[in-house]
């Protein structure tokens, strides 16, 4: 497994293991699953679960994660980590803004300048949330990628793997926006191209779907 800081979260009980992604519902899953499953360690690191889990027992576990079009992804973090504003997230819960936001004074920038600082030589690695999400996914060890575009039909794919019943996601987190490609001009859509041209092409994404 890939050695990286991102999160899983696994059951004993119905053998999964859930690999988070940053803007891609986590919250909404976390609760659903906690409701669902008996989630026997959440939020732990990829290689402490591998030290927890013999290999053998993590080869047969059913293994998932929800992937999301990098257009659209860079969108929301920009809107839910600059945009609404530190304020607007204490009101709802929402986390604090990071250290990462403040080293880089992006406190307050426009979404073109959002995808410009992105797009300087490896600043779309400083945090987690804008990471290419196939740049930490074991790609080769999971056994179902389901799609945010796709979310009811591919939730429905995992309820039936892990033995329980059909429902659909609350939805947690949400921010309110326009369709991602009202944000883009052709500089920014191009940016992201390049510098999530992994995701595009692992997960099958074209700009405007």
């Amino acid at each position: 497994m890939k050695n990286n800081r991102h999160k899983v979260s696994y059951s004993d009980e119905s053998k999964f293991m859930w690999f988070h992604t940053p803007k891609c519902g986590t919250r909404s899953m976390i609760e659903f699953l906690k409701k669902h499953t008996k989630l026997e360690l959440n939020e732990a690191s990829p290689t402490k679960v591998e030290h927890k889990i013999e290999i053998e027992k993590f080869s047969s576990y059913f293994k998932f994660t929800f992937v999301r079009n990098p257009w659209s992804r860079v969108v929301s973090c920009w809107k839910s980590k600059i945009e609404e504003g530190e304020e607007k997230r204490k009101m709802r819960g929402g986390p604090k803004i990071n250290a990462t936001l403040r080293e880089a004074n992006l406190l307050g920038c426009t979404f073109p300048e959002f995808v410009r600082y992105l797009g300087e030589e490896s600043n779309v690695f400083r945090d987690p949330h804008w990471h290419p999400l196939s740049s930490y996914l074991p790609m080769h060890e999971l056994d179902f990628v389901g799609k945010v575009e796709n979310l009811k039909e591919d939730l429905y794919t995992v309820c039936d793997k892990i033995g329980i019943l059909r429902e659909e996601l609350p939805h947690k987190n949400k921010t309110k926006q326009k369709h991602y490609t009202e944000y883009y001009d052709d500089e920014t859509r191009k940016i992201v191209a390049e510098k999530f041209a992994k995701d595009i092409e692992y997960f099958g994404y074209k700009y405007g779907e």
